[in-house]
């Protein structure tokens, strides 16, 4: 529950001007050190995709820094933060757990189904808990990117999940690709003779 707040400070999206020559990085930051030098217990703060803008490690970081103050505050305000940075925050154990139960997670609610293809239902409901994912490329889908970008980017986006390493496009696209790395990986298991190395020239030569 929450009183009748003193101030209220939105750190939303900023826009740039070439007028000013400030980043929109840059009039984050100010917005977010405005309200910590100007809150107080009874204000009410609202901070969406803090830490964008600028390398993912720093925005992190940036992230974690600022909700770890926020939660060791005597009298913190009331703060509600947005980000889709969440799976960095959990994984490298960067907010403070002894303050922890000052914290609340939400995400918003949607409804998935799976028949010939992933369908999405955005339900606008605010529910406890914390979001797997953004479903951004099923997003990108419904604003109408090409289906080769997005059949590329699942590629990517499960590669880097299992940490497997990232093929270029054009290799891809090769359909001798798969015998290559497959004499790589014998290369790379075998003991090496000379006879192996005829072996393995010889089927280079093939390709």
């Amino acid at each position: 529950k929450m009183g009748l707040p003193d101030r209220f400070f939105p750190r939303l999206s900023s826009r740039e001007s070439a007028a000013v020559h400030q980043s929109s990085f840059f009039l984050d930051c100010v917005q977010v050190a405005r309200i910590l030098r100007s809150s107080t217990e009874r204000s009410l703060v609202l901070v969406d995709e803090f830490g964008k803008g600028t390398n993912h490690e720093d925005g992190v970081a940036l992230l974690a820094a600022l909700l770890n103050h926020l939660a060791r505050l005597p009298q913190p305000p009331n703060a509600l933060v947005a980000t889709h940075f969440l799976r960095s925050l959990q994984s490298g154990r960067m907010l403070d757990e002894s303050h922890a139960q000052r914290m609340r997670f939400f995400a918003m609610n949607v409804l998935e189904t799976v028949e010939d293809e992933l369908k999405v239902a955005f339900l606008h409901q605010l529910v406890p808990g914390q979001c797997t994912t953004a479903h951004g490329r099923y997003v990108a889908k419904l604003a109408g990117l090409p289906p080769e970008i997005l059949r590329r980017a699942q590629q990517i986006s499960s590669k880097i999940l299992r940490g497997d390493i990232l093929d270029t496009v054009a290799m891809q696209d090769r359909p001798e690709s798969d015998a290559c790395r497959a004499i790589v990986q014998r290369f790379l298991e075998e003991k090496l003779t000379e006879v192996n190395v005829r072996e393995f020239a010889d089927e280079i030569a093939q390709l």
